[in-house]
């Protein structure tokens, strides 16, 4: 997606005729609009944007949203311009991808308007002529940071006996592992030290420095 904003004291726009066959059905919604202190975001959505629209729109949705600060420009108008880029999108990934960016800016707070896609259209523009006032940006598909998933962290716990026989458990069979049925003080102990480590009942919170070396 390459996109041009310009910050304008007033933008004015109207439809004339179609520009392509499958244009965007016309309402007083995108039909004409007139307005004052908007953030006019011209763009050309590309073929490359449809491999990853979540991304795109993410992204290009943070860039305006930083402009539009920046310029405390009042509202945004996003408006299709085919002139930006040679690898222009089909009509149907354009407008899916438009009218999302259109949902994800309005989802930020901010009052945003969408031009009809598809129709040539006159129109007058007076830029404020600011520092800020004519910016281009290039929005390049790319992954989607995803939460990860937190994995639980689990060691293996390995119990040798007098006898030097071993035995694996975790939290699911402890109680039942044989070497807890045998006699003695030290198997009682043990089985308490596993219970605390397993089941996270040892108390203050704090590991015992005993079970790092039993791992």
């Amino acid at each position: 997606m390459r996109i041009l904003l310009i910050h304008c004291e007033r933008f004015e726009y109207n439809v004339r005729e179609k520009a392509v066959e499958n244009a965007e059905e016309l309402d007083e919604s995108n039909r004409a609009g007139r307005f004052e202190n908007v953030l006019v975001v011209f763009t050309s959505v590309e073929k490359d944007d449809a491999k990853n629209p979540e991304g795109i729109v993410e992204q290009a949705s943070r860039e305006i949203i930083e402009v539009f600060k920046s310029v405390k420009a009042k509202r945004i108008l996003l408006y299709p311009y085919a002139h930006l880029s040679s690898e222009l999108a089909g009509a149907t990934d354009a407008v899916s991808i438009l009218k999302r960016l259109h949902a994800a800016l309005l989802q930020n707070g901010v009052e945003a308007h969408r031009a009809a896609f598809g129709w040539y259209k006159s129109f007058t523009l007076v830029n404020f002529g600011h520092a800020l006032s004519e910016l281009s940006r290039s929005i390049k598909p790319g992954l989607v940071e995803k939460p990860i998933e937190k994995k639980e962290k689990f060691h293996r716990f390995i119990i040798m006996d007098e006898e030097g026989f071993e035995y694996e458990v975790d939290k699911t069979n402890w109680k039942s592992c044989e070497v807890f049925s045998k006699p003695g003080v030290r198997i009682g102990l043990l089985k308490t030290f596993i219970g605390n480590e397993l089941e996270e009942k040892s108390g203050k919170g704090e590991e015992p420095s005993h079970i790092l070396n039993m791992r």
